[in-house]
């Protein structure tokens, strides 16, 4: 049943996305450069990352941003992650701290967790602005070097100039594992941004390598991607 109801939420989540593209009247090629390192020991993980992100048919610079993440997991089924970004755009630098909550279900091979986040955005330029996302992500061992993962989530962010839903993402990721610090990874993604005024459709490559230091978990922690 469980794997059921998760499979009828990414069909809904994926006809809702159609549905939008089809109001929506352009589309622009993403793609994503990931660099993260993990570490951490018995409840904790720590975890900073370097992203790289391009548009117009990934030809221009977005953004680029450095994340660090601390990761405390109480049990098996729960963790808490306060973290912060700080992005470097063309026109301005944003500062972000967030605080965020997963809810992990562990089946035979599997991960489904569940991830509820608030954030908090600060732009150079004075303007700053609340968001609060789900995300959901269905983790998938297929072989001690093969890992699959499939997600979908949204935000919606309240702000002086903009209070709506800022956009949906859905898409999937494949994992090589190389050995017990050292992972690849793959993905392609659909999104609806909201300019304002319309929904914009991206498409985005995602391109990882993964740096684990130390791995000795009391629990198996989450696994996500940043979006």
């Amino acid at each position: 049943m469980k794997h059921i109801s998760l499979k009828l939420f990414f069909v809904l989540l994926f006809t809702a996305n159609i549905a939008v593209a089809q109001e929506a009247d352009n589309w622009d090629n993403q793609m994503y450069i990931i660099n993260k390192v993990n570490w951490g020991y018995d409840s904790w993980r720590f975890s900073g990352e370097l992203q790289g992100r391009f548009e117009n048919n990934a030809s221009e610079l977005q953004a680029y941003f450095i994340e660090g993440v601390a990761s405390f997991m109480p049990s098996k089924k729960w963790e808490i992650v306060p973290d912060f970004r700080f992005t470097v755009r063309p026109t301005r630098v944003e500062y972000r701290p967030g605080f965020g909550v997963f809810y992990k279900q562990k089946f035979v091979k599997s991960q489904l967790n569940h991830q509820l986040k608030a954030q908090y955005d600060i732009e150079s330029t004075g303007y700053t602005s609340y968001s609060i996302r789900y995300g959901m992500f269905y983790n998938k061992r297929f072989s001690d070097h093969i890992m699959g993962t499939v997600f979908g989530g949204g935000m919606y962010e309240i702000g002086e100039l903009f209070t709506d839903w800022w956009g949906f993402r859905a898409g999937l990721i494949m994992s090589y594992i190389v050995d017990k610090h050292h992972a690849l990874s793959l993905g392609y993604m659909y999104g609806a941004v909201n300019t304002g005024t319309k929904y914009t459709n991206i498409g985005i490559v995602t391109l990882g390598l993964t740096f684990n230091l130390k791995k000795e978990y009391k629990y198996q922690p989450a696994r996500y991607i940043s979006f």
